[in-house]
Order: C-alpha cells, then sequence, then structure tokens
C-alpha cells in the first residue's frame, strides 16, 4: 500500500512539474528530438483550404488571368514542426525542451538531412533557417510560461506566443538573408507568405492541442524519467 501511494505521489509530481535531469530525462530528450526530425518530412492536412500565393504577391495579373475555387484548395503539405517543438518545450520544461531543439539542429549542421531541405553548415544561409532557430526560443517561452500556471488560458496564451516568436524571428532572418541578395521586394512577400502565411493559423490550432497534451503525456511517461 505504501509502495502504491509513493508511486501514485511520483506521478502526480511528474504530471505538474517539470523532471529532473537524469538519464531517464535524456533518453526522453533525445526521443523527442527524433521525433522533431519525424516531423520535417510528415505531411499533414493535404489539400486544405490555402490562398494562392500569386493572390499575394500579384492580385491583379491573378484575377486578370481567370481564376477557380479549385486554387484556393491546392496540395497544401503543412509540416508540424512548430507544434512538436512547442509539445517538446511544454514536456520537458525551458531547459531540457531547447536541449532538445539544439541536439536537433546540431545534428543538421554536422551535415545529417533531417532538416526539411537537407542539413549541413550550408544551411544557415538558407532563408528559411531563421524558423528553426526560431523553434528554440519558442519552446523555451512555452515550457518557461507553463511552469507554475497551467490553464486553458496559459496554454491558448503560450500556443500564440510560441508561434508568434518563431515566425517573427523566421520572417526577420529571411528578410535579411533576401536583402543581402537583393531580392526584389514582391520576391520577399512571396517568401513570407511561402513560410508563414496561411501556416500561422494552423501552427496555432495544432499547437494548442499539442500543447495541451503534454502535461498528460509527461504523467504517463514519468517511470520513464523517473
Amino acid at each position: 500500500m505504501r509502495k502504491k501511494k509513493k508511486g501514485y505521489l511520483s506521478y502526480a509530481d511528474f504530471h505538474d512539474h517539470y523532471p529532473k535531469f537524469n538519464l531517464g530525462t535524456l533518453v526522453v530528450a533525445i526521443c523527442c528530438t527524433c521525433m522533431l526530425i519525424s516531423s520535417s518530412f510528415i505531411q499533414l492536412l493535404p489539400g486544405i483550404v490555402t490562398i494562392p500565393e500569386k493572390l499575394i504577391t500579384d492580385p491583379i495579373n491573378f484575377f486578370n488571368s481567370g481564376f477557380s475555387l479549385k486554387q484556393f484548395a491546392l496540395s497544401f503539405n503543412y509540416l508540424p514542426q512548430v507544434p512538436v517543438a512547442l509539445f517538446i518545450g511544454a514536456l520537458l520544461g525551458p531547459r531540457h525542451g531547447t536541449f532538445a531543439v539544439i541536439l536537433y539542429i546540431l545534428i543538421a549542421l554536422l551535415g545529417y538531412p533531417v532538416f526539411s531541405m537537407g542539413g549541413g553548415f550550408d544551411y544557415i544561409t538558407n532563408p528559411s533557417f531563421g524558423y528553426i532557430i526560431g523553434f528554440i526560443f519558442g519552446a523555451y517561452i512555452v515550457g518557461k510560461n507553463l511552469e507554475h500556471n497551467v490553464s486553458t488560458l496559459s496554454i491558448f496564451l503560450s500556443s500564440v506566443i510560441g508561434v508568434l516568436t518563431i515566425h517573427i524571428i523566421g520572417i526577420l532572418f529571411l528578410m535579411l538573408a533576401l536583402f543581402i541578395h537583393k531580392e526584389l521586394a514582391s520576391s520577399i512577400l512571396g517568401y513570407i507568405w511561402l513560410f508563414t502565411g496561411i501556416q500561422f493559423i494552423y501552427d496555432i490550432a495544432i499547437s494548442i492541442i499539442a500543447i495541451s497534451i503534454a502535461r498528460p503525456v509527461r504523467g504517463v511517461l514519468w517511470l520513464a524519467m523517473n
């Protein structure tokens, strides 16, 4: 009976608090890194409603050339990297969560093609690399926000702030990279729409779900992290 009570208390502690660093936590963090790698290649929500890039960058020619409603339901390849990064922050906390994300980035920069468009140190010149850097800050912010206060409101705000952080860092890096390459303003707008655009809305919606389940998942994994 005493063992059973002790086990329940341990479960409750992991459910409500982030795990301390030990071998079990390290193993789970590495598994989270693998999850983030997998999210770079898993496409969700094919054929969902989107907005054609040409409508944003060149609306006059878009309407003059004729259009159909099918163009607003293109095959939209949504990669759930942002929700997974924020889930990791909510699951492991600000320190261990950011460790898992940084490990993901280091693996790619060492030459392993774990990013959605490859890997290697040269990837830092890729316009989308800023979004990947944003994963670190997004995971940390979500973990920190939920450290002492977990409620429906805090989960929602953490999701919005986490996604905003990732996209703002990504857009700033993207604009700097394209400015260095002397791209046209319309081209920069197209890139921003490509990497942010409608994905921003889906990132928030799916991140709310991902962050919501992080706490009970941590409770289930308490044996591994204890």
